[in-house]
């Protein structure tokens, strides 16, 4: 067992969350696609698919549109607006966790936290992550 004691940040509480995660078998799949992991949360796939039913598909969509959106505008994002870079890369995080999709999360958890680590790469290896969730949920669907 672990606690949290007051005051505690995000950061402890989601590496809090990830540890009993794969205590209960909750853990990251790994999918090997060109020689990069997507890591995902089939787990809170599967518990959305059962929430929405039939609305899945859509909410998939939306978030990769969504995410499609955030990552052009992080793209056009000046390297000195930290500010405007940290927050899209916590709203990137944000509603890639409520998704599954962990490896997206991941990058965007450094680039919130230092913006300055965002570069060309960065932005092409979170778009081809968003592809890759694509193409996995649906073959899922």
């Amino acid at each position: 067992d672990a606690t949290l004691t007051k005051p505690f940040n995000a950061d402890q509480l989601y590496n809090l969350i990830e540890v009993f995660s794969k205590q209960q078998g909750r853990s990251h799949t790994e999918n090997k696609n060109n020689g990069q992991d997507i890591a995902i949360d089939l787990a809170t796939l599967e518990s959305i698919k059962k929430v929405t039913g039939d609305n899945f598909e859509s909410l998939v969509d939306l978030y990769v549109r969504e995410a499609e959106l955030t990552i052009r505008d992080l793209s056009r994002c000046s390297r000195s607006d930290s500010r405007e870079i940290s927050k899209l890369g916590h709203k990137l995080k944000s509603s890639s966790l409520s998704i599954g999709l962990i490896a997206c999360a991941d990058i965007c958890k450094e680039i919130e936290h230092r913006p300055e680590s965002l570069t060309a790469e960065t932005i092409k290896q979170l778009e081809n992550y968003i592809i890759k969730f694509k193409n996995k949920v649906i073959d899922v669907i």
